[in-house]
């Protein structure tokens, strides 16, 4: 009697082919973006004026420039983390107290100084009244999700909104492409049924 080789076998070997392919996949994607950041960088290095005098500080400012230009239009600057329960008033209220800031900063007379520095003051006062009122809504409104499912039996849901109300419950970020969409990556699981 022939013995037929071990099914768990096969599936281990499959298995081992689809993560390898998807891997090279990703591989390939991560090699296509790092290839278009170079062009770009090129690019910008080969539009830099030749006749200039060439001391070797020059060059390294002049690469500087480059590099920090090139990165603020591919990758942009870093903004804080976009906390899910704040609105677009209470960030737009953001922008305008940092714009104030900045006034601030730059003004010189003393009195320009402290009349905007009293309307920073308000602004601040309004942003944390905002941010305030959205965590509160935002929480309320998780609260009546789990109230919700509850009775539908879904314990798993209820467990998550518990956890992240609690404080208790920290998930990764997804990982965001170039146009700031979040790409998930949904991992290769095997379902025998």
């Amino acid at each position: 009697m022939k013995q037929r080789p071990c099914v768990h076998l096969d599936l281990l070997a499959k298995l081992k082919t689809e993560t390898t392919v998807k891997a090279d996949k990703n591989k390939k994607q991560y090699q296509d973006n790092n290839k278009h950041l170079e062009e770009q960088i090129f690019r910008a290095l080969g539009d830099i004026d030749h006749t200039e005098d060439s001391s070797p500080g020059k060059k390294l400012k002049i690469i500087k420039e480059v590099y920090q230009s090139t990165s603020e239009k591919i990758i942009g600057f870093r903004r804080s983390i976009n906390k899910q329960w704040l609105t677009s008033d209470t960030w737009k209220a953001f922008d305008e107290r940092a714009k104030l800031n900045e006034k601030i900063l730059s003004t010189g007379s003393s009195r320009l100084k402290e009349q905007t520095h009293k309307e920073y003051a308000k602004k601040f006062k309004e942003v944390k009244k905002r941010a305030r009122v959205d965590k509160m809504n935002y929480l309320e409104e998780r609260a009546e999700g789990a109230e919700k499912v509850a009775p539908r039996g879904d314990l798993r849901t209820v467990y998550k909104i518990t956890k992240e109300l609690s404080g208790q419950y920290k998930q990764p970020p997804p990982v965001k492409d170039k146009k700031e969409t979040s790409s998930q990556l949904k991992g290769n699981r095997l379902h025998v049924g």
